[in-house]
Order: C-alpha cells, then structure tokens, then sequence
C-alpha cells in the first residue's frame, strides 16, 4: 500500500472529498480499459533514468487492486475502531510474493473493479464527522481518513499515469525497432 499519508493530492491539486469515490470508479474503468490491449499488457515498457525497473500494465494492475483491497481493511478499521494502527507493506516485495505478473487479465480486471468500488462506496459514505478519524502507520506515521483516502487516490492514479506512459515508450520503442530494421535492410 501507498505510504500514508502523502499528503499531496493528486495532480497537485486538493482533492474535492466528494469526487474521491467517482474518481476512484474512473481510475478503475481506466485500468480496465488498459488491461484490453492484447498482449502489449504483459509487457514491460523500455527502463529510464525515472524508472528504471518498470512494471507490466498487468503489474501495475495488480498492485492497484492490492492498494484498493488494503484500503477497503483500513478505512473499515478507521471508521470503526479508534485509532487502528497498521503495519508497513512493501510494494516490491508483494510484487513478487503475489506473482504481479502472472495474474489471469479477467480474473484482475473483476478483482480490481470489485475492490475500487467497494472502497468507493465506502468513502461516498463517509459522514462529514468521520473524515478526521486517524489512524497510524507501525513506525507512528499518522494520517485520517480523508488523508489516507485521498493518498490511496493518488498511488491508484500514479500507477494508471505510469501504465498510459509505458504503453507509450513501448509504442515508440516499436517504431523505433521497425526504422533500425528498415535502415538495416536497405544497407
């Protein structure tokens, strides 16, 4: 799960509490449409200096159903106990722990459809006096419920930017493999 709280809204912009849960079901339908494009999904965008071990859209797809199912726990816990407490998780080691990569592409579309909108439901719900209920991280981090709902948000979003961005290299990495071949042969 994202590292709560960030504290930086999405887009750098504050987040209207009211459009989290319709954002959230956006972000989900995005993925979902991502995780369309044939076999390009299971494949991993070209490395850069701003990443250098990109992830599959599948990858990423599976760690945002990961976010959104730890958010559902979470905000649940939040809303019902005081002040919950909750252990670390690493992103990286799950990726390899939950086998990212060879997750079936329908079985994750309804995994991560399912959980976005269970946690969107559970924010469009959320009384105007539960927003601030905190919560904290193992190491003492601390967050609330807006906070933590807005940074879960904003590492789906991130995760869908960087699908879109790897689906581009890739494209490029293609064009770019096709003009060597090209050259190659008129020489």
């Amino acid at each position: 799960m994202a590292e709560p709280p960030s504290d930086a809204a999405t887009d750098d912009q504050p987040v209207d509490r009211a459009q989290i849960g319709a954002r959230m079901r956006a972000n989900a339908a995005g993925f979902r449409a991502a995780l369309q494009r044939g076999e390009v999904r299971s494949r991993r965008p070209p490395a850069t200096t701003d990443d250098p071990t990109p992830w599959s859209a599948m990858e990423r797809a599976t760690q945002a159903a990961d976010v959104y199912e730890a958010a559902d726990e979470r905000l649940n816990r939040m809303l019902k106990k005081k002040n919950p407490t909750f252990a670390g998780w690493n992103r990286d080691r799950a990726a390899v722990e939950g086998r990212y990569a060879a997750d079936d592409v329908d079985r994750l579309a309804y995994r991560l459809a399912s959980a976005a909108g269970k946690v969107a439901d559970l924010v469009d719900k959320v009384r105007a006096d539960r927003w601030d209920r905190p919560g904290a991280r193992i190491d003492g981090v601390a967050f609330t419920v807006e906070s933590y709902a807005v940074d879960v948000l904003a590492e789906v979003t991130d995760q869908l930017d960087r699908v879109d961005a790897g689906y581009r290299a890739i494209a490029d990495q293609v064009r770019e493999d096709a003009k060597r071949a090209a050259s190659g042969s008129d020489g």
